[in-house]
Parts: C-alpha cells; sequence; structure tokens
C-alpha cells in the first residue's frame, strides 16, 4: 500500500508542478516550515523543500510568475520559457518524493513525472494561449488565481490523500490523450496569432 501512496503523491505533485512549479514548491516548503503541514513517512524526503535556499528561490520564481501571468502575451513567453524548466521540475519532485531507489527504477519515475509535468503544463498553456485571444480582458487574472489555488488545495491532497490524486492523475492522463489532436492544433492556431500580433506591435513603433 505504500508504493501506491508514493506514485499516487509523486505523480499529483508531478501534475501540479507542470501548472505551476513554484507554487507547489512553496505550498511544501513553507507549510513544513511553518508547521501547518506534516509529511507522512513514506514521503520524508521532501522535507528537503523547507530549505531557506529553496524556499527563497520558489518564492522568486512565483512572485514573478505571479504577475508575469496575469499579463497577456507576458504569461505566453513565461510559459514558453517554462515548457523546459516544469516538466524537469515536476521529474526531480516525483524523484525527490520516491528517495533512494533503483537507477531504473529512477528512470522510470523520471520519464513517468516528467510526462506528466509535460503534460499539464501543456494543458495550463494552451488554455493561457486561448485566453490571450479572447476579448475579455480580466480572463487571464482569473485563471491564474484559480490556478493558484488548485495548486494549493492539489498539493495539500497530494500530501494527505494520495489515492484521489492518482485517481484524478489518471483521468487526467485519459482527458489528455483524447485532447491532444485538438489542443495542438489549438496551439498551432493561436502561436501564429501571437506572432503576428508580436510582429503588428512592434511594426507600428
Amino acid at each position: 500500500m505504500e508504493i501506491i501512496n508514493v506514485i499516487g503523491s509523486s505523480m499529483g505533485l508531478a501534475l501540479l508542478s507542470g501548472v505551476n512549479l513554484y507554487a507547489t514548491i512553496l505550498t511544501i516548503g513553507l507549510g513544513l516550515r511553518l508547521d501547518l503541514v506534516s509529511i507522512p513517512s513514506h514521503l520524508s524526503s521532501l522535507s528537503i523543500l523547507a530549505s531557506s535556499n529553496i524556499i527563497i528561490a520558489a518564492s522568486i520564481g512565483y512572485i514573478l510568475e505571479f504577475f508575469a501571468d496575469k499579463i497577456p502575451l507576458i504569461d505566453t513567453l513565461w510559459d514558453s520559457i517554462h515548457a523546459f524548466i516544469r516538466p524537469i521540475g515536476s521529474a526531480i519532485i516525483g524523484i525527490q518524493a520516491f528517495g533512494h531507489v533503483d537507477p531504473s527504477l529512477e528512470l522510470t519515475i523520471l520519464l513517468l513525472c516528467g510526462g506528466v509535468g509535460l503534460s499539464s503544463h501543456t494543458t495550463k498553456a494552451s488554455i493561457r494561449l486561448a485566453a490571450n485571444h479572447s476579448p475579455e480582458p480580466f480572463s487571464n487574472g482569473l485563471l491564474s488565481l484559480l490556478e493558484d489555488i488548485t495548486v494549493f488545495w492539489g498539493t495539500i491532497i497530494a500530501i494527505k490523500y494520495p489515492v484521489i490524486i492518482l485517481l484524478i492523475c489518471i483521468l487526467f492522463l485519459i482527458f489528455f490523450i483524447y485532447l491532444i489532436p485538438k489542443i495542438f492544433r489549438l496551439i498551432k492556431a493561436l502561436f501564429i496569432k501571437t506572432i503576428e500580433t508580436f510582429q503588428y506591435v512592434f511594426a507600428s513603433k
């Protein structure tokens, strides 16, 4: 049963890290530092996230993302940069949740958690890209706040209720696989529009 709990927690944290890596780390790190979160024995290796250096780095990243995430086009640029950072961060957190494991299992966990993080990042980025072309100016801010709230409570669930978050991950991945063709068509179309918008803005100057 403990292995199921570790898998559930690691996949859940990887999924959430793909949405907001810094918020996921801060929720755990500050929660531990302020004694607001208790880590179960099977996740004891995550206590490293309470390190001052990690909390400071994650805080800087979160503050930058908090503002960048609410500005149309800037959030697209931010998501483009984090297309590499979030999946890698997801994989590292997944490995850290497992602790010391056999090298072959470690590679499996890296690929699994990195893939989960990439899928949630891709979903988030495509939704935000679509929101940038919405005539409603407040959609970015609302989506950003909703993401932060989801990541915060999702992280708590991943720690306390690993089986529940594992089921959520499985359902999300099934849904993601179904939506992959639509997501990539949407990203392609909206990315072209975004480039054209950038070109228009710079040309007008």
